[in-house]
């Protein structure tokens, strides 16, 4: 069972490298097309990033509180809302939402990952085993720039792939809360 949880923690990270490498590509174009100014785009993807450190700063505290799991679960069923809103009420609020939304999420994932690696597995090999779950992130990651400009030449939007993310966020989702942290783990 404890390959389950392996294949989850890789899984759920290649979602997460999926979603967030979409939008560092491709959010700022999205965006103009939408009606953002290029400067506000990027003001927008901007403020995306300051919020990261509020993000993890929080999960890392509610992960001490609640496990692993269920923050990891949060945030990528959040994300997923945020990709989701994005795409099905096309309008200026829903693109500030998105903006706060992942901002506090983007890097909120690395934490509870890298965390529940250690918990599931032990220390004695945490930095090859972080090592094959990050590759799973840069994969998602290198795949979703591609799917994203290739289905945008396709299809001439990018709703497309921005609501396979948010699917794939789903799911990722709730593959992470069936994650069983404490079988495994000595902290509990």
């Amino acid at each position: 069972m404890i390959l389950f949880e392996g294949k989850v923690l890789c899984g759920g990270y290649f979602v997460c490298g999926f979603s967030v490498a979409l939008v560092a590509t491709h959010f700022v174009p999205f965006a103009i097309e939408r009606g953002f100014s290029p400067t506000l785009a990027a003001s927008a993807y901007g403020l995306i990033s300051g919020l990261n450190v509020v993000g993890v700063l929080a999960v890392g505290v509610l992960s001490d509180r609640w496990g692993r799991k269920i923050p990891l679960g949060g945030v990528y069923a959040l994300r997923g809302c945020a990709f989701l809103a994005l795409i099905l009420v096309p309008s200026d609020w829903s693109l500030w939402l998105f903006v706060v939304v992942l901002g506090f999420s983007w890097w909120a994932t690395l934490p509870l990952t890298h965390a529940l690696t250690a918990d599931v597995y032990g220390l004695s090999h945490l930095g090859t085993l972080n090592g094959v779950v990050f590759l799973g992130h840069q994969i998602g990651g290198a795949l979703s720039i591609q799917l994203g400009g290739l289905l945008h030449d396709l299809t001439g939007s990018y709703a497309l792939p921005f609501a396979v993310a948010g699917l794939l966020l789903f799911i990722a989702s709730l593959a992470s809360f069936a994650i069983n942290e404490r079988k495994y783990s000595l902290s509990y």
